[in-house]
């Protein structure tokens, strides 16, 4: 609203006698109108952004339930191969594959 055209009003005061001072600021009618309804877009633009930014949140915490699921089941199967490793029952089993697929990642997702 700092390009709206102020107009300094006078004031009357009668306590020492009849004196006119400028201490009041006024605007147009039509210039704060204006300014209301910009301010009111701005906020409705606003809670747009608002309303986007928490949808975007709402997907990221589905994602981040669906990586910790995904995390322990990964973290379960490593345990079962880790077992079946210990226990020499290799039978049938590519023995290089299962200490391959034992290795901690980079992530460190398996650990």
């Amino acid at each position: 609203m700092s390009e709206v055209k102020r107009y300094r009003a006078p004031v009357l005061h009668h306590d020492t006698g009849w004196m006119k001072s400028y201490g009041w600021q006024v605007v147009m009618a039509s210039d704060y109108d204006a300014a209301q309804s910009q301010l009111a877009a701005l906020r409705e633009e606003l809670a747009k952004q608002r309303n986007h930014f928490r949808e975007q949140l709402r997907g990221a915490k589905d994602v981040d339930k669906r990586l910790a699921a995904a995390e322990q089941r990964n973290a379960a199967l490593l345990e079962l191969l880790r077992d079946i490793y210990n226990q020499n029952e290799l039978s049938g089993f590519d023995e290089q594959r299962i200490l391959e697929a034992i290795k901690p990642t980079e992530s460190g997702a398996s650990e």
